[in-house]
C-alpha cells in the first residue's frame, strides 16, 4: 500500500494536535551558547536556541513558535512576525560574542532567515513527534506497530533510506533513539499501523543493524555512543524522555559548576521560567483524573507513560553544610550530589498540603520557590539514624516548616516531604535523629 505524501509545511488539518501543543508548552527554557550545550534528553525537556543566552529572548522566540503550532502558521508568517522583534533586541546578523565555555571571542551567527527556518522546523517536528507518541500509547492495542517512512526531502541520508519500511511494535526499544526526526532537516516520519496492515506488508521486520560509533562532546568532554545516521542532538525520542536520565546529565553539570553558579542557575529556573507551574498543573490535572491514586496512603502513579514524560523536577539544592552530612556514594570516588529532585509521586502526595479546606495556611507554589530554599539553607538540620535522610526545620512568620531529603544508594537526592510542622513533630525528630547538625 503506497504511503500518501505528507502535506507541505506544518499546517495541521483542523485544530492542532492537543498533545503536540501541550508538549511544547510544558518544556522549560535552556539557554545555550552552542547547540552542543543541550544534548539528548535535554533537547526534549528544554526549549533552546543556540546563542540565545537570555531567558527574555527565548520567551519571544518561544511565543512565536507557540503561535505557529496553535494557529497553524506557515514559515513565512513565523519569519515575518519574529524578525523585527529579534532585530529590535539586537539578536540579528553576525556579532562578536564570548563563548562562556572557552572564553574565546567568536563571530557568532545570530538571527537570519535560515536560522529562523531551522528553529521553526526543528521545534515543530519535535512537538509533532511527541504528540504522535502520546497518541500511539493510547491506541496501540488497535494499531500496535510503527512503520518507518521517508519524508519528501530531495536529499536523504543513506542510513535513513535503509530504515525505510521497518515495522516494529510501538514499544520496541529501537524507537528510543530512532523515532524521527533523526537529525537536522530530517523529514522522516513514522506511521502507526494495524496488525492487518503489517501482515499485508510482510509482517514485523527485524531491527535494522546498528553501526555504532563513539563521539566526544567537545564542550563537556563526555563520551556518547551513537548509531550512524542519527545526529547526536536528536538521538532521543521527543515523546519519551525520562526525567531520571535528564537528571543524570544535570548531576554532572550542577556539581561541577560549584554552589554559587548552580544556585544562580536554579534561581533563574524557578523565578523566570514557567516550568514549575507546568509541572504542578500536570500533577493537579492527573490527581483530578485519578482521585483514588491521589488519596491513597502510598501514592503510586500507575500511568507509566505520564510518569516517564513528566519526569522529576529539579526542586532544590543542598549547600556544602548539608552535603557533608550525607554518606559518600559507595563504590565511587564521588561526593554526594547537590541536586534535589521532586518525583511525580511525591508531588501528587504533596497536593494535600496545598488544599485550602484542610489547612488554614496551605502551601503555595511561591513557597517552593522562596520558602523551601530557606528551610534547607537556614533551618535546623538533623540526620536520621540510618544516615540517608536529612530533616530540616525552620520557623517563618511564626510557623514551623519541615522538609525531608532522602539520599538513594546511587547518589540521587529526592524531596520526600515539605509542609508546615507542629512543634511536637520537631521535638520528636530531634529525639529520634542520630545527629543534630547546626
Amino acid at each position: 500500500m503506497a504511503d500518501r505524501p505528507p502535506r507541505p509545511g506544518f499546517q495541521f488539518p483542523g485544530p492542532p494536535p492537543k498533545e503536540a501543543l501541550e508538549y511544547f508548552r510544558h518544556r522549560g527554557f535552556k539557554p545555550g551558547f552552542s547547540y552542543r550545550d543541550v544534548w539528548l534528553e535535554e533537547h526534549a525537556l528544554g526549549f533552546t536556541v543556540a546563542k540565545a543566552m537570555e531567558i527574555d529572548l527565548l520567551k519571544d522566540i518561544r511565543a512565536e513558535i507557540d503561535k505557529a503550532i496553535a494557529e497553524g502558521r506557515t514559515l513565512r508568517q513565523f519569519q515575518k512576525d519574529l524578525t523585527p522583534i529579534l532585530q529590535k533586541k539586537g539578536w540579528w546578523g553576525k556579532k562578536a560574542m564570548e563563548d562562556p565555555e572557552t572564553g574565546e571571542i567568536v563571530q557568532a551567527q545570530l538571527g537570519s532567515p535560515r536560522r529562523l527556518r531551522t528553529i521553526y522546523q526543528s521545534n515543530l517536528r519535535a512537538a509533532r513527534a511527541a504528540g504522535q507518541w502520546d497518541r500511539a500509547q493510547r491506541t496501540k492495542k488497535v494499531r500496535p506497530y510503527f512503520l518507518y517512512a521517508l519524508g519528501p526531502s530531495k536529499e536523504r541520508r543513506k542510513e535513513h533510506e535503509a530504515w525505510a519500511g521497518t515495522i516494529l511494535p510501538v514499544d520496541d526499544p529501537w524507537w528510543n533513539d530512532h523515532f524521527p526526526p533523526n537529525g537536522w532537516g530530517c523529514k522522516c516520519r513514522v506511521r502507526q499501523i494495524s496488525e492487518a496492515e503489517a501482515k499485508r506488508r510482510g509482517g514485523e521486520t527485524s531491527r535494522p543493524p546498528r553501526d555504532m560509533y563513539l563521539r566526544k562532546d567537545p564542550r563537556t568532554g563526555r563520551f556518547h555512543v551513537f548509531d550512524r545516521g542519527v545526529d547526536p542532538a536528536w538521538a532521543t525520542n521527543p515523546g519519551k524522555y525520562r526525567g531520571r536520565v535528564l537528571a543524570g546529565h544535570l548531576h554532572d553539570r550542577v556539581d561541577a559548576a560549584g554552589h554559587e553558579l548552580a544556585e544562580a542557575a536554579h534561581r533563574s529556573l524557578m523565578k523566570k521560567s514557567p516550568l514549575l507551574e507546568g509541572f504542578h498543573q500536570q500533577i493537579a490535572d492527573y490527581g483530578q483524573r485519578h482521585p483514588k491514586e491521589a488519596r491513597a496512603e502510598k501514592v503510586e502513579i500507575k500511568d507509566r507513560v505520564f510518569k516517564e514524560r513528566l519526569g522529576d523536577f529539579w526542586i532544590a539544592l543542598l549547600d556544602d553544610r548539608a552535603r557533608k552530612a550525607l554518606k559518600a556514594p559507595s563504590g565511587a570516588k564521588l561526593s554526594p550530589t547537590r541536586l534535589v529532585r521532586l518525583s511525580p509521586e511525591t508531588a501528587l502526595k504533596q497536593m494535600k498540603h496545598m488544599d485550602r479546606e484542610r489547612h488554614k495556611r496551605p502551601l503555595r507554589l511561591s513557597d517552593y520557590r522562596d520558602l523551601l530554599p530557606e528551610v534547607i539553607r537556614h533551618g535546623e538540620m538533623y540526620k536520621s539514624r540510618k544516615g540517608n535522610h536529612l530533616l530540616f526545620f525552620h520557623r517563618s512568620d511564626g510557623r514551623w516548616y519541615q522538609a525531608v531529603v532522602k539520599q538513594t544508594g546511587n547518589n540521587e537526592l529526592f524531596l520526600t516531604t515539605f509542609h508546615e510542622a507542629k512543634r511536637r513533630t520537631r521535638n520528636a525528630a530531634r529525639r529520634q535523629a542520630s545527629t543534630s547538625l547546626k
